[in-house]
């Protein structure tokens, strides 16, 4: 993990090397900036699902966590308060509104989250669209039953499967499922995220989308995310700092590379 001044570094230099919407020749591309880091708009779940951000930040109740990734920011201890697993581990309200829109805009049929955490971001993917099928994945027993505890609450259909990724990879229903999306938020380390996605892979349906969070949450996070936005696999890459978006398109022929920024943070670019 990168120290808060190498993160400020790190972003400087995105800063400098990013383009805003109006330098994005690609149509698909375009739009999908457009419909969403440029959509000011806010919906009407934001209120309800930063409800549930409070209300988990509020709870005191300690369970036994299993780590199986990169490990805590913040803790060493299995033994955490949920509100300190909230206040650590959600992604921040602008990053999981990013994913509603995202959701929103591409209308997926199917989509695969690893790393439910405590279940907000899921809860915003299936607000974006509520039609589609989610399954998030989740390899806390304990964290688990927390996101479930919302997902009830909501009355959300999301699938939640209680095991690690590894063997999650194995399971049928997803060895023989095809995803419009898949959101990969979780063992933030270099191996684990090239081996999730070349595993994946095969998994995506035609134009469909990986995301990769924290693409700059440590060194080996930045090497994977340097190799995997040039993979040729894919038609088009797109870093957003916050996220490293992947988009099969196998129709287009030259592989593409974006650093998007938003407008009103570059207003001098052209």
């Amino acid at each position: 993990m990168v120290s808060h001044l190498q993160m400020v570094a790190r972003y400087f230099k995105y800063y400098l090397g990013s383009k805003t919407l109006n330098s994005i020749q690609s149509p698909s591309i375009y739009r999908l900036i457009a419909a969403t880091l440029e959509d000011k708009r806010e919906y009407y779940a934001f209120r309800e699902l930063e409800g549930l951000r409070r209300h988990l930040l509020k709870r005191n109740e300690t369970i036994e966590v299993v780590d199986l990734g990169a490990g805590s920011k913040v803790s060493k201890s299995n033994h955490r308060k949920i509100s300190e697993i909230a206040k650590s581990a959600l992604s921040p309200s602008h990053k999981a509104q990013f994913l509603f829109k995202l959701c929103k805009h591409l209308q997926p049929d199917n989509i695969l989250e690893f790393g439910t955490s405590l279940g907000l971001s899921a809860l915003y993917m299936h607000k974006g669209c509520s039609s589609a099928k989610l399954t998030t994945i989740e390899g806390s027993p304990a964290i688990a039953k927390v996101a479930k505890e919302y997902f009830d609450a909501e009355k959300a259909s999301i699938n939640l499967i209680v095991n690690p990724f590894d063997v999650a990879l194995e399971l049928p229903e997803l060895i023989n499922s095809k995803y419009d999306i898949i959101y990969i938020d979780g063992n933030h380390t270099e191996l684990a995220t090239k081996y999730y996605v070349d595993m994946l892979y095969d998994n995506l349906n035609e134009e469909g989308v990986i995301i990769l969070d924290d693409i700059y949450w440590s060194s080996g996070m930045i090497n994977a995310w340097y190799e995997l936005s040039t993979d040729d696999r894919f038609g088009f890459s797109i870093d957003l700092f916050d996220y490293g978006l992947l988009i099969k398109n196998q129709s287009h022929n030259q592989h593409e590379s974006f650093q998007i920024i938003k407008r009103r943070k570059k207003p001098f670019i052209l």
